[in-house]
C-alpha cells in the first residue's frame, strides 16, 4: 500500500499485498505489506473503511501499537463527530500529531 498515515483506505486497498492481518485491540488492525516490507497500523472505522494510522518496520510493531493504544478512543471520537462538513470519504485526512 502507498497511502500515507492519516489518509481513510479502503478495507481492500488496506489488506491489498497483505501476508498477514491481525486485530490487535478494538478495531486497531496490523497488516505486513510484502511490496514495501512495512507493517501497516489502521483503525477500523466501518465495514469497508480503515485510517491507515502508521506504517513501520517489524521491529517497532509492538511499540507503536503500545503507542497507538490509549488514543484509539479519541481517534474514533474524532471520527464520528467531525468538525467539519465531511463525510469520511477516501480523499480525507485526519491531523495526526498526537500520534507522531
Amino acid at each position: 500500500m502507498t497511502a500515507q498515515k492519516g489518509r481513510i483506505v479502503s478495507r481492500d486497498g488496506f489488506f491489498q499485498n497483505s501476508a498477514y492481518s491481525k486485530e490487535e485491540y478494538e478495531g486497531l488492525i496490523v497488516s505486513a505489506d510484502t511490496v514495501t516490507g512495512l507493517y501497516n497500523i489502521g483503525l477500523e472505522i466501518n465495514a469497508e473503511q480503515i485510517l491507515l494510522l502508521d506504517q513501520v518496520a517489524d521491529t517497532k510493531v509492538a511499540e507503536r501499537v503500545q503507542e497507538i493504544m490509549p488514543s484509539i478512543q479519541e481517534i474514533q471520537t474524532l471520527l464520528n463527530n467531525p468538525d467539519d462538513d465531511s463525510q469520511g470519504d477516501e480523499e480525507d485526512t485526519l491531523h495526526m500529531s498526537s500520534l507522531d
